[in-house]
């Protein structure tokens, strides 16, 4: 099975494992391994000798033939990843975040104090809260979720 690498957003990516690495590594790794697979693959075989059976070489030069563009266009697509994630990353990090930006400071009102409705504020937002219930382990516990819910995800227990 894939596994599949997630961020703090929760959301699934696959070739996620491209990310670790910065795109032109990826890129860097793709000549070398198709040298080595190819180098691999134009071997001659030798002639067997009386006892001797060439299944390790028959099956090292059939893995070459079918590796030899299988793994340096699987590192390519890793590049390709790479850069779209890292892309995408960075244009998500220069996007202002209002959310988690505020200081105890600027905030109006404090988090613990109920608003006019009686809910209490959320403390990364300062958005009103709405009273859920809690699915899974312990389930039915009632606690406080922001309004904003999945944009934000703060909490507070009843």
């Amino acid at each position: 099975m894939a596994r599949h690498y997630r961020r703090r957003t929760g959301r699934r990516r696959p070739f996620g494992l491209a990310a670790v690495a910065p795109w032109w590594l990826w890129l860097l790794l793709v000549v070398p391994a198709y040298l080595l697979f190819s180098h691999l693959a134009a071997m001659q075989l030798d002639a067997p000798s009386p006892g001797r059976l060439p299944v390790v070489d028959i099956l090292v030069k059939a893995m070459s033939i079918a590796l030899q563009s299988v793994i340096p266009g699987s590192l390519l697509l890793c590049s390709i990843f790479s850069a779209i994630y890292r892309r995408r990353d960075a244009d998500h990090s220069s996007q202002p975040r209002s959310d988690h930006s505020r200081h105890d400071s600027q905030q109006t009102r404090p988090q613990d104090s109920p608003s006019s409705a009686g809910h209490p504020s959320c403390p990364v937002c300062d958005r009103e809260m709405v009273l859920r219930s809690s699915r899974g382990k312990g389930a039915s516990k009632p606690f406080w979720g922001c309004e904003q819910y999945p944009s934000c995800r703060g909490t507070r227990q009843v």
